[in-house]
């Protein structure tokens, strides 16, 4: 079995890729220009871009988003492992309650 990604923290170079995800997926990539990367973090599998999730700060709290994987590695807990970095990022930034921007996910 292939090794996991790597979870890094998103670099500004890392737009396009995450677009295709996003686009990949049907999901929006509208409002990335006014926080990416900061908060964001992505997966990275031999140089290419497996997944992403960023938080967003507004007015100290946190907007979960742009949680995508591709289809390759859904399915292996790399979603569970984005969101949970990005809520321990969440906590050290001393963000307060973080809420999910989704039109997909489960209840």
């Amino acid at each position: 079995m292939a090794e996991p990604p790597v979870l890094r923290p998103a670099r500004p170079g890392d737009r396009a890729a995450l677009e295709a995800l996003l686009r990949a997926a049907e999901l929006s990539g509208e409002g990335l220009d006014e926080q990416f990367p900061a908060g964001y973090a992505v997966a990275e599998d031999a140089g290419a871009l497996m997944g992403a999730a960023g938080i967003e700060r507004y007015q100290g709290n946190g907007l979960l988003r742009s949680v995508v994987v591709a289809p390759r590695w859904r399915g292996r807990g790399l979603g569970e492992r984005l969101v949970r970095d990005r809520l321990a990022w969440a906590r050290a930034q001393g963000l307060g309650t973080v809420y999910l921007l989704t039109t997909t996910a489960a209840g």
